[in-house]
C-alpha cells in the first residue's frame, strides 16, 4: 500500500513540475513581447493593378454530349479582362463567332472574365 501512493504522489508530482514550468514560461515570453513596440504605418496607398486578370484565357462551348468543354486561347489582350463583375463580358472572336472569355481560377475551375471599367 505504501508503494503504491508513493507511485501514486510521484506521478503527481511530476505533472504539477510540468504545468508550473509551462506557466513561467509563458510568462516570461509575455514580458519581453510587452517591451516590443508596435509597427508605425507612414502611409497607405491604393494600389491597381494594370493588368486585371493575368492568367490563362479560355473560351467555351458545348461538346456533342452536352458537356462544357474550356479550350485555351492566346491571341487576347489580357489587360482587357478582369475577374470583377461589370456590366459587360469580355469577348473575343472565335472562328467566326463572338465567344466570352472565361478564367482558370484553379485546375478545373473557370470564372467568367468581364471588360475592364
Amino acid at each position: 500500500m505504501k508503494n503504491y501512493i508513493k507511485n501514486l504522489f510521484t506521478g503527481l508530482a511530476v505533472i504539477a513540475m510540468l504545468s508550473v514550468g509551462a506557466f513561467t514560461v509563458n510568462a516570461s515570453e509575455l514580458k519581453k513581447d510587452s517591451k516590443k513596440e508596435s509597427p508605425v504605418v507612414e502611409s497607405i496607398e491604393t494600389v491597381k493593378a494594370e493588368n486585371g486578370y493575368s492568367g490563362k484565357i479560355y473560351y467555351r462551348y458545348l461538346n456533342e454530349s452536352e458537356e462544357y468543354v474550356y479550350e485555351l486561347i492566346d491571341n487576347v489582350e489580357q489587360s482587357d479582362c478582369t475577374e470583377l463583375i461589370s456590366n459587360e463580358r469580355c469577348t473575343t472572336f472565335v472562328d467566326g463567332i463572338q465567344r466570352n472569355l472565361w478564367g482558370e481560377l484553379a485546375p478545373g475551375h473557370y470564372i467568367p472574365l468581364y471588360k475592364e471599367m
